[in-house]
Parts: C-alpha cells; structure tokens; sequence
C-alpha cells in the first residue's frame, strides 16, 4: 500500500488525492495498524547498507505535501 502511495506521489498526486487514499484505505487498514506498519518499514530503511534515493524523494514528497 505504501509503495502504491509513493508511485502516486511520483506521478503527481497532490494534498486531496493523497486524501482520498486514506480514506479509501480505512476500509483495509485501521491507523493503528498503518502506525506499526511504518514502524517496522522505518527500521527496514534504516537497516538497508545502501540508501534508495528514489524512496527518499518520495517521502520527502510525501512529507511536503502533507
């Protein structure tokens, strides 16, 4: 799903889009849920031996446009 999210960013999705998603996403997943799923995702990235640029301008994406 995150990954879904981060393709739609890079194809231009903007703040109601990104919206959109969410809600869409709340029949699937409870925040609580997508909390502890970035969690783990977090500790995933970090443990990685080489960075993903294109990740990281996604999130930074993400992040400046919510």
């Amino acid at each position: 799903m995150f990954n879904q999210l981060l393709e739609g960013i890079a194809h231009g999705w903007h703040e109601g889009r990104i919206l959109k998603f969410f809600q869409q996403l709340d029949h699937r997943c409870r925040p609580k849920q997508w909390l502890d799923w970035l969690d783990r995702f977090q500790t995933t990235v970090l443990a990685s031996p080489s960075p993903n640029l294109v990740l990281a301008a996604r999130m930074m994406r993400l992040g400046e446009l919510t």
